[in-house]
């Protein structure tokens, strides 16, 4: 009897040392990575400079995004995670500038059958809606 609960409290013991499943993390570099060529591709694509004043990663419907802000414009980039937890960028982005509020508007989606994700409908304003691709 004494053998069993010692063996019980080992297995106990050895689940509490695994790791738990955590939120995963989009580091600095990574960031400014995504968002220079953001810059960069929305000022050539769109004749406006385009600078970047906040961002922030957020999970819609089980999907990472890094939701980024201008004076005029949300752009919103489909993250994925990589094989040590962290968030990447796919390289692709949708930018508007009447939908920004929207969680389910001008949203990077994968569109069944589609290989690269195409833009949900951006249903307010100008309903203003581009998708960019870019190399992270």
């Amino acid at each position: 009897m004494l053998a069993v609960l010692a063996l019980a409290f080992a297995s106990c013991t050895n689940e509490s040392n695994q790791p738990q499943d955590q939120t995963p993390t989009l580091d600095a570099t990574t960031r400014s990575t995504i968002l220079t060529e953001l810059e960069t591709n929305l000022t050539e694509e769109m004749g406006i400079p385009i600078k970047y004043e906040s961002s922030e990663v957020i999970n819609i419907e089980g999907t990472y995004y890094l939701r980024s802000r201008s004076a005029e414009y949300v752009t919103t980039t489909m993250l994925a995670v990589d094989a040590v937890g962290e968030l990447v960028g796919i390289g692709v982005s949708c930018t508007s500038s009447s939908c920004a509020q929207s969680t389910t508007g001008c949203v990077p989606r994968f569109a069944e059958g589609e290989v690269i994700p195409t833009c949900t409908k951006c249903t307010v304003g100008t309903k203003d809606c581009k998708r960019t691709l870019t190399s992270s």
